[in-house]
């Protein structure tokens, strides 16, 4: 654990070296002052593309500016509100990717534990500065993207 956490550490120095305070300085904004959704109308946090899957998703523990944070989200059928496993076998859990698009580039990797049929939670969830990110959930064949302003 420590090792990651010291990897991440000379990342982040290297990404400031490069980059400069403009793409590096972490400015997260505190939940509720300057977080805004992009969610659907329709309820869902996102929705995958080819099998119409509702994704919602609720904090547990919001990330800071130096803390990682949590959340838990659950895959219903679109039409029915049926729990959907998106996992096919335990070994091919979803993927969270945190991306900021007008950047060109993520955050740490995120780890998802599957908690029961169709429940999953996402865990070192981490913003490294201010701006647009998606969350972007993914499985074998099939992709939900949730857009957000931190």
């Amino acid at each position: 654990m420590k090792t990651l956490a010291r990897q991440f550490r000379i990342f982040t120095a290297l990404v400031f070296l490069a980059f400069g305070p403009a793409c590096a300085r972490s400015n997260y904004a505190p939940p509720g002052s300057g977080i805004t959704s992009k969610a659907g109308a329709n309820g869902c946090t996102a929705e995958f593309t080819n099998s119409r899957t509702c994704v919602r998703m609720q904090w547990e523990v919001m990330p800071t500016e130096t803390t990682f944070g949590s959340f838990v989200f659950t895959a219903t059928d679109a039409n029915t509100a049926l729990l959907v496993d998106l996992t096919a076998t335990q070994a091919e859990l979803p993927k969270v990717v945190l991306w900021m698009p007008s950047m060109g580039h993520g955050s740490s990797p995120v780890k998802v534990e599957r908690l029961g049929l169709g429940v999953y939670r996402a865990t070192k969830v981490f913003f490294n500065m201010k701006g647009d990110w998606e969350i972007r959930f993914q499985t074998a064949d099939d992709k939900a993207t949730y857009a957000l302003d931190i």
